[in-house]
């Protein structure tokens, strides 16, 4: 919060009315006496008595200084009980009791009779413009100034008047926060209280901090149609019917402050998205990015964009510059698609738009664009048109967050306060209190935050798209995530991958949702572990190494600036790390190809009265029939429209193995060697599968790993993948019977071996 000047307080609204017309009234009314420069409030006295006082010179401001421009367009003043609404039903901090509301009660083009179930049906907020106070208490109108954003989304700025028997403080609300002017002397300075009451009142929208873009006809005290005026796509203004106006929820005023409006173009009948919102000042605008992304399946398609809306800091005092972050108003105008993820209809609808979400969000942060998301969610991915063909059945929306990589800035500090908190990756969330080097966001954390939205749609809804009860084990588990202290939010969010919260996720999804999308809830939460831990210890490496260099010998200066460039380049851990970028969406994209493939071939070809049938239990979350989630698990599906192949796992038939008692999580849990792009030596996860390679296998695995990460200066050597007992067996035998002479090895017990500091 900021302070004004007292200058600023007493100029804010200098042009409203002029000096002569003041005094003339000062000296004409009777609610001032200009020998003893008192308003006709009384110094002391019930509060009910103060309020009727300051509501009567209020209304003797109003009526002398406001005046009507148009038919419909009326100012008046009134009263109201706090207690009718429920943002005033808790006492302060201090214990003291809300008080009574003095409200300018306005209708005109943006003001709206409240719906006729509201309590007080003609003093709710959506046709109040301002209101005053009899108690000088900020924290007290947050929540009033809050409503009228809500109810008046075409809301530039709130200005709310805190009064009491002898002093004013004007409190400004916009989406950079909150700015108030100094106390006023109303009895010294009358003028400037005089000023700030017409100003309040002032039947001009853009004095009162409305966007005048946005018309409204009004029928009968209700908004019937609506009109908005923007720049189409060469450049001129032009004015759409307002088909719906679809709210984004907001907890607090500052931030972006997201409005979407659905129109037509009355040309061409085409229906339009166009988006309003508040950007930081040093952040990129979201139309250069959607420049950038012209023509990219998956990721929205802007039609046209208006700049020089305004600045926070235009409707703020000049002195207060610099103190809080400045937010430019951002306009884009884009096509319509369907509503989000969130009202998915069938398990295949939303899988289709997820996958393909995620194949727009690769395009994007491939070496064309380099655009990083940063705020995946379910509210940004939309469910493509119906008979949609694949790459838009889901596309990506807001680059409001998204970062664009450039040679100078190649990548940006992971910052767990940008993003969605129920859906930011551990290593975002972990930012809160990491000492020393901080991560980078990168596409890894992207994908985790695909994770979870899967994992949310899992845990949250029914496979028909209708919710959980709250009170069930899947929605119990994502409302913690939803923590706003990033320590507590990724502790809860962590035991998904390693926790009781991990058994109990595996589990509901397999009893709601079917084994298809079970197998694919568990082998991309087990990859995105894998991933996850691999980051971090690349990491950790190179935090080592940056320490190294700072105290290495000053001979390394004297190379030349091009063999500094390559060997830092070759040194950098993640370098090679990242240049898996492709086969890391490959594989995930693989998963969803596999799970869609599969309900497809059960929806063509049922199951046989032999083939096993899902539990009863899978049918009682859904819609009461078996539906495609309830199908078996045929075996592995290969992808028929995936353009990147998934490299193909290890046959487990020539692994050694040793076999663990089950978890009893899936009946088709898989195993590490499933992801040949992943780590295969970590601890077990809750998610992971239950057989494991022997010791022997897996380090074997990981030898070829390593050598494969080496330098391609010399070519990996060849593993020879040793039979299993049970094959040498059978060839021991064969050879005794067909009197074959073979050397004999005798196997010996080795102490463990070491590579790469893994045992």
């Amino acid at each position: 919060m900021t302070t004004t000047t007292e200058e600023y307080a007493h100029s804010i609204y200098r042009r409203v009315a002029q000096d002569y017309e003041i005094e003339s009234f000062l000296h004409q009314t009777d609610t001032f006496n200009p020998e003893s420069r008192r308003w006709a409030i009384p110094p002391s006295g019930t509060i009910n008595g103060l309020v009727d006082a300051a509501t009567q010179v209020l209304w003797t401001i109003v009526s002398r200084f406001v005046r009507s421009t148009g038919a419909g367009v009326t100012r008046t003043v009134t009263t109201l009980n706090p207690d009718s609404l429920p943002e005033a039903q808790k006492n302060d901090q201090a214990g003291s009791a809300p008080s009574p509301i003095v409200v300018i009660r306005a209708s005109g083009p943006s003001f709206e009779e409240p719906p006729t179930t509201t309590v007080w049906p003609s003093k709710s907020f959506s046709n109040g413009p301002e209101m005053g106070s009899v108690k000088e208490v900020v924290q007290e109108m947050e929540p009033y100034a809050r409503r009228i954003f809500e109810q008046q989304p075409n809301r530039l700025f709130v200005r709310c008047l805190l009064l009491t028997e002898n002093h004013a403080r004007l409190v400004h609300f916009d989406r950079a926060g909150v700015e108030t002017t100094p106390l006023i002397d109303i009895h010294q300075h009358p003028d400037t209280f005089v000023r700030i009451i017409t100003g309040l009142a002032s039947v001009d929208e853009r004095t009162l901090g409305l966007d005048d873009s946005i018309q409204w006809t009004i029928v009968n005290g209700r908004k019937e149609k609506g009109t908005l005026t923007t720049t189409n796509p060469s450049g001129a203004l032009k004015t759409y019917p307002i088909l719906e106006h679809i709210p984004i929820p907001r907890d607090t005023i500052a931030g972006r402050g997201t409005n979407c409006w659905r129109v037509r173009d009355p040309d061409s009948l085409d229906e339009l998205v166009v988006k309003d919102s508040w950007r930081p000042d040093y952040m990129v605008a979201e139309h250069e990015l959607l420049e950038l992304a012209h023509d990219i399946p998956g990721v929205v398609q802007m039609v046209s964009y208006e700049t020089g809306r305004g600045e926070t800091k235009d409707f703020r005092c000049p002195n207060t510059a610099g103190k809080c972050h400045n937010r430019v108003a951002a306009r884009t105008m884009m096509k319509s698609y369907g509503k989000s993820i969130d009202f998915f209809t069938s398990a295949l609808q939303v899988l289709c738009a997820i996958r393909d979400a995620i194949a727009g969000h690769q395009r994007l942060v491939s070496d064309d664009l380099k655009i990083l998301h940063r705020d995946i969610s379910h509210n940004n991915i939309l469910i493509g048109p119906d008979g949609a063909p694949e790459g838009v059945r889901g596309v990506l929306i807001d680059l409001d967050a998204a970062f664009k990589a450039t040679n100078g800035l190649p990548n940006v500090t992971a910052d767990f306060n940008i993003g969605t908190r129920i859906f930011q990756s551990l290593c975002v969330l972990s930012t809160y209190d990491i000492p020393g080097l901080l991560p980078a966001h990168d596409y890894l954390d992207d994908l985790e935050s695909f994770f979870y939205v899967l994992a949310y749609t899992f845990l949250v809804h029914l496979p028909n798209g209708s919710r959980a009860s709250s009170q069930d084990e899947g929605p119990s588990i994502v409302s913690r995530w939803d923590n706003p202290n990033a320590s507590i939010a990724w502790r809860h969010k962590s035991r998904i991958f390693s926790g009781r919260d991990g058994l109990i996720a595996a589990k509901v999804v397999e009893r709601t949702w079917g084994p298809i999308c079970s197998s694919l809830f568990t082998k991309f939460g087990d990859w995105m572990s894998d991933m996850r831990h691999e980051k971090l210890a690349v990491h950790r490496q190179r935090g080592t190494e940056e320490a190294n260099e700072d105290d290495s010998d000053d001979d390394e200066d004297e190379a030349s600036d091009g063999e500094e460039e390559h060997r830092a380049v070759d040194s950098d851990p993640f370098t090679l790390f990242y240049s898996r970028r492709d086969a890391h969406y490959a594989y995930v994209l693989g998963l969803f190809d596999e799970a869609i493939n599969k309900f497809r071939s059960s929806a063509t070809h049922p199951p046989s009265a032999t083939a096993p049938v899902a539990s009863s239990t899978s049918n009682s979350a859904g819609s009461g029939g078996t539906g495609p989630g309830d199908a078996p698990v045929r075996g592995r599906v290969p992808s028929s429209d995936h353009h990147i192949p998934d490299p193909p796992p290890p046959a487990a038939q020539d692994m050694e193995v040793e076999q663990e008692p089950p978890l009893n999580i899936t009946p088709h849990a898989p195993t590490l060697i499933d992801n040949p792009l992943s780590p295969l030596v970590r601890p077990p996860s809750p998610l992971q599968c239950v057989i494991q390679p022997r010791r022997s296998a897996r380090i074997r695995v990981l030898r070829q790993k390593h050598n494969e990460d080496s330098t391609t200066t010399r070519p990996s050597p060849v593993r020879t993948i040793q039979p299993r007992r049970s094959a040498r067996t059978t060839k021991r035998h064969r050879e005794e019977d067909e009197h074959i002479d073979v050397p004999r090895v005798k196997r010996t017990k080795k102490s463990p071996t070491t590579v790469n500091g893994v045992h």
